[in-house]
């Protein structure tokens, strides 16, 4: 990958971590691809990296196009909201990030992945008063 302002190449890499930069927010529109480092293509001609969706930014240019991913990053930032408009360049639909069906899904993950950490905290807070009983039950009969 060829980093457009710099033109660093990092690489070679499998495409799999091409995928994960990508969604990852660390491939942009205007970096390239290569898979034999002298023919160079634009990252979102890469169908299989599915930059496919630009972002209205109030006051700027459309951004993009960039990968669901670099779209649920940017959300994670602060850089934008739930309510920014996005186009999925396939279809030419504009809709809020918020009613995109990536959106939905990460959403749906995030809500899975908060109940397992509160189901571990509750099995984790439960031993700890099992063990405070039995200190309290060893005291008191010490006691006596």
């Amino acid at each position: 990958m060829k980093k457009h302002g710099s033109g660093n190449v990092h690489g070679p890499v499998s495409f799999e971590k091409l995928l994960e930069w990508a969604d990852a927010a660390q491939i942009n529109a205007q970096d390239s691809i290569s898979n034999d480092g002298k023919t160079w293509t634009k990252a979102p001609m890469i169908e299989d990296l599915h930059m496919d969706w630009l972002i209205e930014v109030k006051g700027n240019p459309l951004y993009g196009p960039t990968s669901a991913g670099a779209i649920l990053e940017f959300l994670n930032l602060g850089e934008i909201d739930a309510c920014t408009p996005i186009v999925n360049c396939c279809t030419g639909e504009t809709m809020s990030v918020a009613q995109s069906p990536f959106y939905q899904e990460a959403d749906t993950s995030r809500l899975i992945s908060r109940v397992a950490d509160l189901e571990n905290e509750l099995r984790i807070s439960s031993e700890t008063i099992t063990n405070l009983e039995a200190r309290i039950a060893a005291l008191e009969g010490a006691k006596a």
